[in-house]
Order: structure tokens, then C-alpha cells, then sequence
């Protein structure tokens, strides 16, 4: 494939601009068809000549490819500072210029993908544009970022993810548009994952339980209820050292629970049949002493007699 490059080099630099515009929505798939070690050199000259045409409509395709050139690269020590830059200043370009505005859905789409070819280190540089995309104004544009979001909080890490992920997720759970907010609600446990505090953790279930609110489609609340299950997991196994952090108890209590009881009540089957299958992980993460056999303990109480529920627990298995 590599022997292609000559003849794909002549259509980048051709005389008619249709053709270098072609070329300029080829390069990332010709790209992707070469060993990722190949990539670097031959292809980031072509795609700088197709950023710096003079055929505005050459640049604006390649700058819609920008970000998964980025991407493909797969390497953060492939990318030069040189395309990191033009890529952050795209994504600010966007804010003030409507003829890129669409680029603006690009860079969203493919924000999560460069997050994690360039890895926490370039966090630094990338942050404003996550901010900027966030609240970007079109609703296509922040769907893409209410979609991938949990992606960038694991690229970060827990710490940096509790600081500059979760208040723009927080933000898009709440947003106004309803498709928004779906992508969003699909992502929950996946950033409850990403956040062990304990009250991040409440912040979130309760933004969920407000999203739900205004679930008026039951598949929406089909959406919540397929993630009951990994909900219940990440409150649970929040804290590695103890099994439990402080108030993750009362969280599963307070919220998750009766969140999984309305759904198993939901008007809509579909809602109650998914609502079911997470039950035994609700039981799991919410009343432990259920399975205390489960890994090979006697299931006894300090004291050393039989271990007793408490009366939540006899309360949620008989509604149950």
C-alpha cells in the first residue's frame, strides 16, 4: 500500500481543487491501510499541504479530517505540536466563525479518540477545547461529547476526571435538547466508574434521577434500566480497600434502589423485564449478607452466630 503514496501525492497537488478535496477525505482511510509505525511521515506532509490549500473548500475538508489524522496516528509521540495546535485552534475557531461550525462536530466526534492517542500528559492543552465542545451550540455537537465523555475520564484518571469531566457531564445530563441527555444517560456507570467520591457519586445519581424525570419515551427509562446492574457495581466497589466507601450504603439506599424499584413498576414491559435482570446485582451491591456464602465465608456474625438482615434488607426481598 505504501506504493500508492506517488500516485496519491499527485492527487493531493492536483490542479483541480474537486480532486484535492477527494484526496483530503481519503487520506485517513489510505492511512489506516498502512502499519501505524508508517504513518507519521509520509502522511502528515500531505495532510499539512491540504490544511494550507488555496481552495477553501480543500482546507475546510481536511480540516474535518484533522481529528482523525490525529486519532490515527495512535501514538502521542507521533503527533507534532504542530497538528495538536491547529487541531485546539479549530475547536476555538468554531465558537466565532459559522462557516466551521460543522468542523466543530468533527473535532467533537473524534475528541474522545485524540484524548487517548496523546494520553494525560497533553491534557493541559486539550482541556479548553473538551470545555469548548461541551457547550458548543449546536446539539449534534454536544450529543458527540455527551457520548464519549467517560472515554476521556478514563484516559484521565479518577482525580482529574472528578475536576474537569464530571461538571461538563453533569451539564449535559441536564441539557436542554433530549438526545443529548440520552447519550448521556447511556454513559452513567460508565463515569460512576471513574468517580469514587462519595459525593460526586450522589451528585450524578441524582442528576440521573432529575434526567429520568423528563423520560417521557420508556425507552429512555429502558436506557437507565439496561445500566442498573453496572450502576450498582461502581456505588459498590467504589472504595478497593474496603469494599465500600463512607455513604456508598446510603447512596445504594437512598437512590439506587428506589430507582430500581420504579423501574421495575414502569408501565412499559420492556422496562420491567431489563429492570429485572439486575436485580441479583442490586441484592449484591445493597444487602451483601444475602451472599455472604458466595466466596467460601460461613456467612456468620462477628459474635460468631448466624448473621442476621437487617430490616431493609428483609423489607426490599419481600416487596421483591
Amino acid at each position: 500500500k505504501v506504493e500508492a503514496l506517488p500516485a496519491f501525492s499527485k492527487l493531493v497537488h492536483d490542479g483541480h481543487w474537486g480532486v484535492r478535496k477527494a484526496a483530503a477525505e481519503s487520506l485517513v482511510g489510505l492511512a489506516m491501510a498502512v502499519k501505524v509505525e508508517s504513518r507519521k511521515g509520509p502522511f502528515e506532509p500531505l495532510m499539512q499541504d491540504l490544511l494550507m490549500d488555496n481552495s477553501r473548500w480543500v482546507r475546510l475538508s481536511a480540516l474535518q479530517q484533522l481529528g482523525y489524522f490525529v486519532a490515527c496516528l495512535e501514538v502521542a509521540d507521533s503527533v507534532s505540536e504542530k497538528l495538536l495546535t491547529q487541531y485546539v485552534e479549530i475547536v476555538e475557531q468554531t465558537k466565532a466563525n459559522p462557516d466551521v461550525a460543522d468542523i466543530g462536530f468533527h473535532c467533537a466526534y473524534t475528541f474522545a479518540a485524540v484524548a487517548k492517542t496523546m494520553g494525560p500528559a497533553a491534557w493541559g492543552q486539550l482541556q479548553v477545547s473538551f470545555v469548548t465542545l461541551c457547550r458548543d451550540a449546536q446539539p449534534k455537537t454536544r450529543r458527540a461529547m455527551a457520548a464519549s465523555a467517560h472515554i476521556v475520564a478514563q484516559v484521565l484518571g479518577n482525580e482529574r476526571a472528578q475536576a474537569d469531566v464530571l461538571p461538563q457531564f453533569e451539564a449535559l445530563l441536564q441539557d436542554v435538547d433530549a438526545e443529548v441527555r440520552q447519550a448521556a444517560l447511556r454513559n452513567v456507570a460508565a463515569i460512576l466508574l471513574t468517580a469514587p467520591n462519595e459525593l460526586v457519586q450522589r451528585r450524578v445519581l441524582k442528576l440521573l434521577q432529575g434526567a429520568m424525570g423528563k423520560a417521557q419515551a420508556w425507552r429512555l427509562r429502558h436506557l437507565v434500566a439496561a445500566q442498573l446492574g453496572s450502576i450498582c457495581e461502581a456505588a459498590a466497589a467504589a472504595s478497593p480497600a474496603s469494599g465500600q466507601p463512607p455513604g456508598a450504603e446510603d447512596i445504594l439506599w437512598s437512590v439506587i434502589i428506589p430507582l430500581f424499584l420504579f423501574l421495575c413498576a414502569d408501565p412499559a414491559a420492556e422496562v420491567r423485564d431489563e429492570a429485572a435482570k439486575g436485580t441479583a446485582k442490586a441484592l449484591r451491591a445493597a444487602a451483601p449478607e444475602l451472599f455472604s456464602g458466595d466466596d467460601g465465608s460461613s456467612g456468620s456474625s462477628p459474635e460468631g452466630g448466624p448473621q442476621r438482615l437487617s430490616p431493609l434488607t428483609r423489607r426490599l426481598v419481600r416487596h421483591l
